[in-house]
């Protein structure tokens, strides 16, 4: 039979596994019990603007639009995601609640620019890399790519729903010459294609490479 000192000691160590000792903004080590923050998984925005929107779409949904937590916490959580230039925006800012709403305000004036983002994202579709043998994964890129940077267009207010023609020619003009022959048979009639049907046709070529 355990006595009642054992079981006070064992309830104890108990208590002592439950507890963490956090550091504090300043590096120190807190001796006080905390909340433990809970995991959310975040992408990491180093300050590309290639990568703004989704980083940004993200952030606000899981964070900063969150109202269970509070004004230090989505610092924290903000300051975590951040890396390169992009933290450098922020790192002049003493880690306080207040500080979190000018934080947030800051990395909105450097990138939440829709002239910039607009810019970005066309270069990006103009700079997409030439194929120069084809394979699944080199196919797959170019679909992402473009996919990804028309996304955010559209997202911009751009009319790219109207941009097919222009799109089709952007990327088969960075085709191998193997797939824009196959190419050219699969649009065999005279009818001008879209971009949906190069999107056919591109999975198509690499879903076949890669059952070969």
């Amino acid at each position: 039979m355990k006595s009642v000192a054992g079981e006070e000691a064992t309830e104890n160590e108990s208590c002592d596994e439950t507890r963490e000792v956090y550091t504090t903004a300043s590096g120190h080590a807190s001796n006080s019990v905390n909340i433990k923050l809970p995991t959310i998984k975040l992408p990491k925005f180093e300050g590309k603007y290639s990568n703004w929107l989704e980083f940004r779409d993200t952030y606000e949904s899981l964070i900063h639009t969150n109202a269970s937590i509070n004004e230090i916490q989505k610092f924290h959580y903000l300051r975590a995601s951040l890396e390169g230039s992009a933290a450098q925006v922020i790192h002049s800012l003493e880690f306080t609640a207040r500080n979190y709403a000018v934080a947030w305000e800051a990395l909105l004036d450097r990138y939440n620019n829709n002239r910039l983002l607009v810019m970005n994202h066309v270069q990006g579709l103009f700079n997409i890399e030439s194929i120069s043998k084809e394979s699944a994964e080199s196919l797959r890129k170019i679909i992402d790519s473009v996919s990804k940077n028309l996304r955010a267009l559209e997202q911009l207010d751009q009319p790219t729903s109207n941009w097919d023609t222009l799109i089709v020619y952007l990327i088969t003009s960075k085709l191998d010459a193997v797939t824009l022959r196959e190419w050219e048979n699969y649009k065999s009639d005279k009818n001008v294609p879209n971009f949906s049907d190069l999107k056919t046709f591109l999975k198509a070529r690499a879903d076949l490479f890669r059952n070969s």
